[in-house]
């Protein structure tokens, strides 16, 4: 659900609360006065907060980057660390897709790629991850 927040965001740099909330609940089938909906969508917008992917401003929302070079390094070590699943050893190459989800990306392109293969590099140099062979985990 966390993918829908990026698209209806397509065109514009900032919407308010009912707006979003009314794109949302529309993206994901509920009616407006739903409240099954409005619970769903509050969620998800509170998630994508924690998530670093919309931040809160004026009575509304923008999204904190349209694209991954929008994000500092330090925010998308963080957030690389907060997509992993616990501290279960994990492929590189399925950590990446998870984390551009995570930032509710819904695909994972070469400058995604770049950014998250930094990620785990300046991890893994601050002994913030540990890797084994082509796995990799968050250190306990």
């Amino acid at each position: 659900m966390i993918l829908r927040i990026r698209p209806i965001f397509g065109r514009v740099d900032f919407l308010g609360r009912e707006e979003l909330t009314g794109k949302l609940s529309e993206a994901l089938g509920y009616s407006p006065a739903e409240s099954k909906g409005q619970a769903d969508t509050d969620n998800i917008i509170r998630s994508a907060i924690r998530r670093c992917i919309l931040h809160e401003e004026d009575g509304g929302f923008a999204l904190v980057g349209h694209n991954i070079s929008d994000y500092s390094r330090e925010m998308l070590k963080d957030q690389f660390l907060a997509s992993l699943n616990g501290g279960g050893w994990m492929e590189r190459s399925e950590s990446i897709p998870r984390f551009a989800r995570w930032l509710g990306f819904g695909r994972t392109g070469p400058n995604i790629e770049e950014a998250a293969r930094s990620a785990i590099n300046g991890l893994i140099r601050s002994d913030k991850l540990e890797k084994m062979g082509s796995q990799i985990r968050r250190k306990p």
